[in-house]
C-alpha cells in the first residue's frame, strides 16, 4: 500500500552482494504476484487441525486465507479504480483487476463454505453483543467462532493491552479527544432498513432523536443517551470536554470503570473476524457487478441483520451514500457494502480506503 514498486528477493539477502545490495526496484504488477503466491502457498501448507482453533490466537490455514481476501480485495479495487499504474503514470502492463478480485472471492469462499465460521449472534443479545467482542478480557476464548485471528492479553502473565490502558485514550483529555463526524454517523440505518437521511429534518435533530430506532452498533460505537458503565452509572452523553463533536467513542471502552486508571488491561483484540469475510466477499462481487440477491443474503445481509437492521436490497443508490463518496459510484450495491463496512469496523482499520498517488489513506 505504502511504496508500490519494491525490489523483490526470492533469497536470503547476502551483505557482501554489490547485486543484492543495488538490486533495482521490481515493479508493483511482480511484488504483488509474489506476493499472492507466497499466500497462496501458505493457505495450501498451514494445518486446519481443530486443535487451532481452540483459541483465536493461533495462525491456521483460515487466518492464511483471510489475509488473502484483504490483499486481493485491496489490489483488485487498486487496480480497478488506477488505470494508470500511479508509480509509471503508464497504463498496467497487465489487467489484473479481476483476477484479484476473483482470488478474494475464491479465498472467502473457503472460509465460508467450511462452515467453521458464523457471527456471533444471540437475538436477545443484539444491543451489546457487537460491544462485547472488543471489551471482553477473554474474547480470544469466547468468540472463536468469529475471531478468526486475534490478540490474546492476560495482565496476570504481564501480557497487557496497550503499556497503558486503552482507556485513557477515550476518557483523559490530555490525549486526542478522539470523536467521530457526523457526516459519518449519518450512514447508520435506521432499525426499519431505511436509510436516516430518508427522515425529513435529520440535518438538524437532538442526540436523543438522532439516536432513536438506530443500527444498534451506533450505541456500542459511540456514547448516546442513558449510556452507562459498571454499577449502572450514567454517563451523559455527549462529554465534550474529550469528544469535541460530541460524537464519543465507546467500542473499545471497557465497562470497569476502575480500568481508567489502571496502567493496563487485558480485553483481547480482533485482528481478522468472520463479519470482514463476508463483506469482503461481498464487495467483490459487487466491483464485479454480480452482487445479486442471492449473494446479498449470504453476506450482507446477515452482518445488517446481527445489528437489528432489517435487510434490503438495494436497487437504488441512495444518493447521501453517493456524495458521501464523492460522486465516484453510483451503483446501489458498491455503496451499500461500502456502507456497511464503515459501521461494522470502525477504530479496527478496516473501513473504505481512498488511494492517492504516493500513499494510501484511511476515511
Amino acid at each position: 500500500k505504502l511504496f508500490g514498486d519494491v525490489p523483490w528477493y526470492d533469497h536470503m539477502v547476502d551483505a557482501e552482494s554489490q547485486a543484492d545490495l543495488y538490486k533495482k526496484r521490481d515493479s508493483r504488477e511482480e511484488v504483488c504476484r509474489h506476493i499472492l503466491e507466497d499466500l497462496n502457498y501458505a493457505c495450501d501448507h498451514c494445518s486446519d487441525d481443530p486443535k487451532y482453533m481452540v483459541r483465536a490466537s493461533f495462525i491456521h490455514k483460515y487466518v492464511a486465507l483471510a489475509i488473502k481476501a484483504r490483499f486481493c480485495l485491496f489490489e483488485g479495487t487498486y487496480r480497478k479504480y488506477h488505470p494508470l499504474n500511479p508509480n509509471t503514470g503508464e497504463p498496467w502492463a497487465n489487467d489484473e483487476a479481476e483476477t484479484y478480485l476473483r482470488e478474494c472471492i475464491d479465498a472467502c469462499l473457503k472460509i465460508m463454505n467450511s462452515k467453521v465460521y458464523s457471527l456471533v449472534d444471540e437475538p436477545a443479545n443484539r444491543k451489546t453483543q457487537y460491544r462485547d467482542m472488543f471489551i471482553n478480557e477473554d474474547a480470544c476464548g469466547v468468540y472463536t467462532n468469529e475471531f478468526i485471528w486475534a490478540r490474546d492479553y492476560d495482565t496476570k502473565l504481564n501480557v497487557n493491552n496497550k503499556d497503558y490502558s486503552i482507556n485513557d485514550y477515550m476518557i483523559n483529555a490530555q490525549h486526542a479527544n478522539y470523536s467521530f463526524n457526523r457526516r459519518w454517523v449519518n450512514t447508520y440505518m435506521c432499525l426499519d432498513g431505511t436509510p436516516f437521511t430518508g427522515k425529513s429534518g435529520y440535518e438538524s435533530m437532538e442526540l436523543k432523536d438522532e439516536c432513536k430506532d438506530r443500527d444498534y452498533r451506533l450505541a456500542q460505537t459511540i456514547r448516546t443517551p442513558g449510556f452507562t458503565r459498571a454499577g449502572g452509572t450514567v454517563h451523559y452523553a455527549p462529554d465534550v470536554v474529550y469528544a469535541k463533536t460530541g460524537y464519543q467513542p465507546c467500542k473499545w471502552l471497557t465497562d470497569e470503570i476502575k480500568d481508567e486508571i489502571a496502567s493496563a488491561t487485558a480485553s483481547d483484540v480482533p485482528l481478522i473476524r468472520y463479519a470482514e469475510v463476508l463483506l469482503s466477499y461481498a464487495e467483490a462481487k459487487a466491483e464485479l457487478g454480480e452482487l445479486d440477491s442471492n449473494e446479498w443474503d449470504k453476506s450482507v445481509k446477515l452482518v445488517r441483520e446481527r445489528a437489528g437492521v432489517k435487510s434490503i436490497y438495494p436497487k437504488t443508490a441512495d444518493q447521501y451514500m453517493v456524495d458521501y463518496f464523492g460522486g465516484s459510484v453510483t451503483d446501489a450495491r458498491i455503496l451499500e457494502v461500502r456502507r456497511e463496512r464503515g459501521v461494522e469496523f470502525p477504530m479496527e482499520n478496516l473501513r473504505w480506503y481512498t488511494t492517492f498517488i504516493y500513499a494510501t489513506h484511511q476515511l
